[in-house]
């Protein structure tokens, strides 16, 4: 607002001077008397008009001079903080976007690895052991690198997702661990401890739960950790374990 007010005085001064360029030509001559210190005597040289008039202008403006001077302080102050705005809304577009174009560089470039193919079997031919048995492929672009498998079981009446926290790493598995590069596949069979035939009649009658999974923790190629797991609950009425939730990373 401030600024087209300064505009518009700007523009109005500037129409003046054009509108006396204009009729510079034209003999408008008049005598304009003016009051002197003598009041006997009159002072009634001759003008031009439009000079006359000019000079009238410039007069008042000249004595507002200080009123302009803070409408035009206001108006630049406006400009400033408008720009202000402007350019740090433009910081702020331009750091989504960076975020944006890394994201979707992590997610084009890293490693992927997706575990199938999981079966899990009990019964006494594995020696009081439940086997699991797994497929591990890597679909990403990156080599997946630091892979390590963890085979779970668990029984109570709770149970919380596993966390790369909660696992336990061998120091000898922290140094010998694989790489699966990209397109490549394994499938490997592992066990776990079988649960008591106390457990299992407590998750019989219900309100405690028997899950066992498999738990992959790797490095994406690009820095990142990463943890993949699959888990499967005990069945009552099949008396089997059955699919009970999974994560992709």
């Amino acid at each position: 607002m401030l600024t087209k007010i300064v505009v518009a005085i700007f523009g109005l001064i500037v129409g003046y001077w054009i509108l006396a360029l204009e009729t510079s030509f034209l003999p408008l001559f008049y005598e304009v008397c003016e009051p002197i210190k003598d009041a006997t005597k009159e002072n009634c040289p001759s003008y031009d008009f439009v000079s006359y008039f000019l000079l009238k202008v410039v007069r008042f403006l000249d004595s507002i001079n200080t009123v302009i001077t803070a409408i035009s302080t206001m108006a630049i102050a406006y400009f400033t903080y408008t720009l202000w705005r402007a350019t740090t809304g433009g910081l702020d577009a331009t750091r989504e976007s960076l975020a944006l174009s890394r994201a979707q560089f992590q997610e084009t470039f890293r490693a992927r690895i997706t575990l199938t193919n999981v079966e899990v079997n009990r019964g006494g031919v594995y020696g009081g052991k439940i086997q699991i048995r797994y497929r591990l492929e890597n679909t990403g672009v990156s080599p997946a690198n630091r892979l390590r498998v963890s085979a779970i079981a668990t029984g109570g009446p709770e149970w919380h997702p596993p966390t790369r926290e909660s696992l336990y790493v061998a120091p000898q598995d922290e140094i010998m661990s694989r790489v699966l590069a990209s397109n490549q596949f394994e499938t490997d069979t592992t066990y776990v401890t079988e649960f008591s035939p106390e457990k299992y009649d407590a998750a019989t009658k219900g309100g405690f739960y028997l899950r066992v999974g498999i738990v992959v923790s790797y490095y994406d190629g690009l820095g990142n950790e990463r943890v993949t797991w699959k888990f499967f609950e005990w069945d009552r009425d099949t008396e089997q374990f059955r699919s009970s939730g999974s994560r992709q990373d």
